[in-house]
């Protein structure tokens, strides 16, 4: 547990409020659940993703854990994530859904699917890359 954050640590990072209100969404989950909720630095990362100079949002729930139950949002199907666009309203969810992987380069997101999302679907473990890129 020494590499998640207490979770007062996020609201430091001054993150805007529709990522605060979905993590704190998934702390209240976790405890509910008797868990333990936190997260590691790379929960969330930011980059600008549709070229409007602003950050934009990756949250990754595989860099959240939920001590003592561990498993609760993760299987073998990967675990959620969630890119948030800016716009001039707020932030808006892009794209949703659950990942094996999933990392920032440059301006795009490449996730690693189970097979069951993949085109064509196919076995679990023939899984396949999905780069995502959002323009402005």
């Amino acid at each position: 547990m020494a590499l998640f954050l207490a979770a007062s640590a996020l609201a430091a990072q001054d993150l805007p409020p529709e990522i605060t209100a979905a993590t704190d969404a998934l702390m209240a989950e976790c405890r509910d659940v008797g868990g333990e909720p936190g997260y590691s630095a790379n929960y969330i990362t930011s980059t600008d993703l549709n070229g409007d100079g602003q950050p934009d949002y990756l949250q990754n729930v595989m860099e959240f854990g939920c001590a003592g139950a561990w498993s609760y949002f993760c299987g073998s199907a990967g675990c959620p994530v969630t890119i948030w666009l800016s716009t001039p309203n707020g932030l808006h969810r892009a794209w949703s859904g659950v990942a094996q992987e999933a990392r920032l380069e440059g301006a795009s997101v490449v996730l690693f699917l189970h097979g069951a999302f993949c085109n064509p679907p196919a076995a679990g473990v023939e899984g396949c890359e999905s780069t995502l890129r959002f323009t402005p």
